[in-house]
């Protein structure tokens, strides 16, 4: 799939496994469903294909919702059968290595597959890197995957069930990206608690909360004898920040940390203009939220977090212990709500993904900051469609277009319609494009507009999941085209 789509196909097929999470309510993950503009079908135990929409693509986490209509009741409870979360009352304690589990799932060509398996780790993904060859794409971050001491073989995925039937962790297909920019596919387990904890999506405003870091694992030891944690007890105090510190606290130690496995949070990168942005820093260790000490890994924190509302941390920074405050962000459904195709050129906003890696070009930060462009500035090329003008010319996709004949370009609505033209073939004036890659390098090409053929076409997502394409006033045909699905 990763080949067909770096060679420019234009029709993408994938296939991946989801359990219902509600009725009416499916969880997949963002291998088979990487974006909301596409067709989606759902099987029901091979018997019964419905259409479905994209309902949420979560903006940190490696799942996406997708809304599908009414079962049949004879297909209910089969639909339920591996899948019914533990509603009976069994409690089953931290997955741990060793624990033996039920896969239950499909392979790669979509035949059911059962297997026994079990835990060998559960940990946080280590921080990736910005990648220098080429813009990254999603990547997990801050939900401790599990990984089988029986490897599945490649692009299977399902669920891991405990004995009695109720569900461990979602198996699922995540995407990585080495280095040197090559991508491709892992597999892991998303935990049941976490699986809980990350879809209590706000229903009313479709977004969960967001601090804006990127967590990484350190263990206990190294806390103790490279920090030198255990120096704190008798010589330090708690230290107040000046951005609204909480009240102050006993200095904290590990007798009363007591986290569950033997390992603490540490921060690894913070994001750009996020809310942790001037309140935390790359090496502090989390060690209470709310109140409380941080010791079921980053479940203890997200549990805690509540858009708008501040939220006191304790840290531990460069010896000491600070008290910090930061007020998580609404983060709304991943992928592009427009589109628009502009000589050829497939343009979106800027991608989440850049911003959090932190490679957005300086100049396209800076002209959001002055003029207010919103949280997602600039206009960024996924892809340059074969014989168009722009394709013609030389222009390649990850680049942000700058200018316009001289004109800022800092959102879609900046782009000018190609002007109408009285017959097919007749050429526009040339236009020159000044852009800038993502580490910064600057270009001017110029493009010669084949209006007829290659006009400005929009695709905007509507509040019910559809599309709409329409072509914007003052280009040709905009009269006809302009509503239509």
């Amino acid at each position: 799939m990763d080949k067909q789509e770096s060679s420019g196909s234009k029709t993408v097929e994938r296939a991946g496994v989801g359990f219902l999470e509600r009725p009416g309510v499916v969880v997949t993950d963002r291998h088979a469903v990487p974006q909301p503009l596409g067709d989606v079908e759902v099987t029901f135990n091979q018997e019964v294909t419905v259409q479905a929409r994209v309902l949420f693509i979560h903006p940190e986490h490696n799942l996406v919702l997708l809304q599908v209509p009414p079962l049949p009741e004879e297909l209910h409870t089969v639909a339920w059968l591996h899948a019914k979360p533990d509603d009976a009352g069994t409690a089953h304690t931290h997955l741990e290595p060793g624990t033996s589990l039920q896969f239950v799932g499909l392979d790669a060509c979509g035949h059911e597959v059962v297997r026994r398996v079990s835990v060998a780790s559960l940990s946080l993904p280590p921080p990736q890197a910005a990648m220098p060859s080429g813009p990254p794409r999603f990547a997990e971050r801050n939900c401790e995957i599990l990984d089988l001491a029986e490897p599945l073989p490649t692009r299977w995925s399902g669920l891991l069930l405990h004995d009695d039937g109720s569900i461990a962790a979602f198996y699922a297909l995540f995407a990585c990206q080495m280095p040197n920019g090559t991508r491709g596919t892992r597999s892991g387990g998303i935990p049941r608690e976490a699986l809980l904890q990350l879809m209590q999506v706000d229903d009313a405003c479709k977004t969960v909360p967001a601090l804006g870091v990127e967590l990484e694992e350190i263990t206990v030891a190294a806390l103790r004898h490279e920090r030198g944690f255990d120096r704190l007890q008798a010589t330090v105090p708690v230290e107040g920040e000046a951005n609204g510190a909480a009240a102050a606290q006993a200095p904290p130690t590990l007798s009363e940390w007591k986290p569950s496995r033997p390992v603490v949070l540490c921060v690894a990168r913070v994001e750009k203009g996020g809310p942790a942005d001037g309140t935390l820093r790359e090496g502090d260790v989390l060690v209470r939220a709310a109140g409380s000490y941080v010791r079921d890994g980053v479940l203890a924190l997200s549990s805690r977090a509540s858009p708008g509302r501040p939220l006191a941390l304790q840290v531990f920074r460069s010896g000491a212990v600070a008290s910090l405050e930061l007020v998580p962000s609404a983060d709304g459904s991943d992928g592009a709500e427009r589109v628009a195709i502009w000589h050829g050129l497939v343009c979106v906003h800027t991608p989440r993904a850049l911003r959090r890696a932190g490679i957005v070009p300086k100049s396209i930060l800076e002209a959001a900051c002055s003029d207010g462009a919103g949280d997602f500035p600039g206009v960024y090329v996924v892809r340059v469609c074969y014989g168009a003008p722009g394709q013609s010319t030389g222009m390649s996709a990850r680049n942000f277009l700058l200018e316009v004949d001289g004109r800022p370009i800092r959102c879609l609505d900046d782009l000018p319609p190609a002007p109408a033209t009285p017959s097919p073939g007749a050429l526009g004036a040339d236009v020159r494009v000044r852009v800038v890659d993502h580490i910064g390098r600057e270009g001017m090409q110029t493009l010669r507009p084949d209006p007829v053929f290659w006009p400005l076409i929009e695709l905007h997502r509507q509040s019910d999941g559809s599309w709409t394409r329409l072509l914007p006033s003052g280009t040709a045909g905009a009269e006809s085209a302009r509503d239509q699905p």
